[in-house]
C-alpha cells in the first residue's frame, strides 16, 4: 500500500436506517484498496455484537429479550445494553483512531451520536471527516418494510417471539403477544421523529469536522447495485484520505 494518504484520518458515514451503510462501507473499501489506499473499517452494530451475539445486532435483542407482558419493557435489557456498549465503544474508538496508522471510516448505527457525553469527546478528540447519506421517511419506511418482509423469507429470527421487536415505536406495535406492523401513516410520524432527534447531533457533527457533505443514499445504492461506485461520494473520500493532516 502507498503510504501518501493521510494516518489518523477518520470518516464517519452518518444514515439512518436502511441507508446501505454497511454495504457502502464494504464497497469504499474494496475500491480504496484497488487504487492503493488502505483503511479501517467499522461497523458499530457489529463491533457492539460480535464478540458475544455474532456480529448481528438482532441477536442482541433476541438473546435479552424479557417478555413482560409490554412491548417496550421486552427489550428494555437489550436496549440498555446497547446504549453501553456504544458509549463504551466510543470511548475505544478515540484511543484506536487516534493511535492507528492508517485511516477509519466508520458506519455508526443511527442512535450513536445521542451517545453523551461520549461521542462529543470522541468527535474532540478525532476530529472527524462526516458524510450524510440521506433518505425521506418514505424511503426509510420502504426500506424497513422490505427489510422486514426479507427476515420473514428467510432470518431465523423471524420464528422468535420477539422478532419485530427492534422497530417497535417506529413501523411495528405489540399487539397479542406479538410485534405487528402499524399503519403506514403512524409509522411515517415515527421514524420522522426519530430521524429529526438523530439529524440535530449528525449535522452539529457535520459542522465540527468542518466540513459539509450530503449524498442521496438510494442514488448511492443504485450506483452500487449497476456495478459504479467511482463516483462523487467516492471522489470526494479518497481525495479527504489524500490530504496531509
Amino acid at each position: 500500500m502507498n503510504d501518501w494518504y493521510a494516518m489518523n484520518r477518520v470518516i464517519i458515514l452518518f444514515g439512518f436506517c436502511t441507508a446501505g451503510k454497511s454495504t457502502i462501507l464494504r464497497v469504499l473499501k474494496e475500491n480504496l484498496f484497488k487504487d492503493g489506499i488502505d483503511i479501517k473499517d467499522i461497523d458499530t452494530d457489529k463491533r457492539i455484537s460480535e464478540k458475544k451475539y455474532g456480529g448481528h445486532i438482532y441477536n442482541i435483542y433476541e438473546k435479552l429479550y424479557e417478555n413482560e407482558g409490554d412491548g417496550e419493557k421486552n427489550i428494555k435489557v437489550a436496549l440498555d445494553y446497547i446504549k453501553n456498549e456504544e458509549e463504551k465503544l466510543l470511548e475505544k474508538l478515540a484511543i484506536e483512531c487516534s493511535e492507528s496508522k492508517i485511516p477509519f471510516i466508520i458506519a455508526p448505527g443511527p442512535f450513536l451520536v445521542i451517545r453523551k457525553p461520549q461521542w462529543s469527546d470522541f468527535c474532540k478528540t478525532v476530529n472527524p471527516v462526516c458524510y450524510y447519506l440521506t433518505l425521506t421517511p418514505n424511503e426509510v419506511y420502504e426500506g424497513l418494510i422490505n427489510r422486514r418482509n426479507k427476515q420473514l423469507e428467510f432470518s431465523e429470527i423471524s420464528k422468535s417471539e420477539c422478532f419485530g421487536c427492534w422497530d417497535v415505536g417506529v413501523t411495528t406495535h405489540y399487539v397479542n403477544g406479538k410485534y405487528e406492523e402499524l399503519p403506514k401513516k403512524q409509522a411515517l410520524e415515527n421514524i420522522s421523529n426519530n430521524m429529526g432527534v438523530c439529524k440535530k447531533f449528525e449535522e452539529l457533527s457535520i459542522e465540527i469536522s468542518d466540513i459539509k457533505r450530503t449524498f442521496k443514499a438510494r442514488e448511492i445504492q443504485k450506483e452500487i447495485n449497476d456495478g459504479n461506485f467511482k463516483n462523487e461520494l467516492y471522489k470526494s473520500i479518497k481525495s479527504v484520505l489524500s490530504m496531509p493532516l
